[in-house]
Order: structure tokens, then sequence, then C-alpha cells
């Protein structure tokens, strides 16, 4: 006999067998189809876009994406600013960006930067923030650095923000892992 008809022999049986496993499979079906639909919607939901309300001082630039599937945008420097060696400072953006209730932004380095000697002190922006957007760039170089009006200095990017509820208890349930921390997994 064929095996497609011996599975399909055998779930028409379970299902006609009104005990137990019966009624535990038919939900298991029902779980992973809720679980799909909720899936896709949320797949659905994910790709879609947000309007973010900004608002730019005289002479600055709209962030931009490079390529529309970057997952930032990049910052663009308001003045010229000098970075001494192991100098940090704000650099302004003119850009003030009004973060909806719900989501988060995060000022992230250019991997160009991180190249040549510069980083960016990455941080959180959180909703209800209005302020200007001024990341704190840091000159690694032994010698001086000039950020130049114009000049793509961060990145920023938008991300949704889960909330927690914390629930207080005396022992995790035991995980693989553990308490093993740094260099757990090896080289």
């Amino acid at each position: 006999m064929d095996s497609k008809f011996l599975r399909v022999k055998f779930i028409n049986w379970l299902f006609a067998r009104p005990n137990d496993i019966t009624g535990y499979i038919r939900s298991l079906y029902s779980d992973i189809n809720e679980t799909r639909t909720k899936i896709n919607n949320l797949e659905v939901r994910e790709n879609q876009s947000i309007t973010l309300c900004i608002k730019l001082d005289s002479g600055a630039t709209l962030p931009t994406q490079p390529y529309p599937t970057d997952a930032c945008w990049d910052l663009y420097a308001l003045d010229d600013v000098w970075l001494k060696p192991g100098e940090s400072t704000y650099v302004p953006t003119g850009v003030y960006i009004d973060i909806p209730v719900g989501y988060e932004g995060e000022l992230k380095c250019r991997s160009s930067h991180g190249k040549i000697g510069l980083s960016i002190h990455h941080g959180t922006i959180d909703a209800g923030y209005q302020g200007e957007i001024s990341p704190f760039l840091h000159n690694w170089l032994p010698s001086r650095y000039e950020v130049h009006k114009g000049e793509r200095i961060a990145q920023f990017c938008l991300r949704k923000v889960i909330n927690v509820e914390w629930n207080k208890v005396e022992e995790f349930v035991p995980s693989i892992r553990g308490t093993s921390g740094f260099g757990s997994s090896g080289k």
C-alpha cells in the first residue's frame, strides 16, 4: 500500500474515534492554524511603514537611506566640528524627531567611521524626547579629525519597544546554558 494512503487512513481513523487523542490532535491543528494566521498578520504589519514627524533647523539635512533595504537612516553634521585625539563631543544635526509611543530611536556608528577610528557612543532616544538628535562622537585617532558640515556622522534606527511586566521569582526554570557567561560557548 502507498504510504500517503496509510497516513490519510490513519488520520481519518483518529478523527473518527471520540477519544482524548483525537481532541488533542484537533486542538493542535487548530493552534497551528491560529499561529500561522497570527504570523501572517504580523508580517504584514511589520512591513508597513510609519510616518515620523520631523523638524529641521535651517541648513540641516533630512536623514537619508542610501538603499531602500537599509535598516537605518544617515544623519548629517549641521556644522564643522574639530575633534582632538581622544576627544568626544556632541555633533549637532539640526534634526528633531518626534518618536511615537511604542518605539525608540537608536544612534549607531557608521561602519566607515569605525574603519578609520571614529565611534559613536550608542544611545537610546525615548519616545517623548523632542530635542535635537546630537550624536556623541569619539576620536580614537592619534591626530585631529574634522567633521565637515553635511558629512554623514551617525545612523538613526527606529525600533519597536516591547512592554514588559516583571515577575519576581526565587529561581529560574533550569536552562542548558545556566549562568555560563563570557566565553562559555568556545572560541
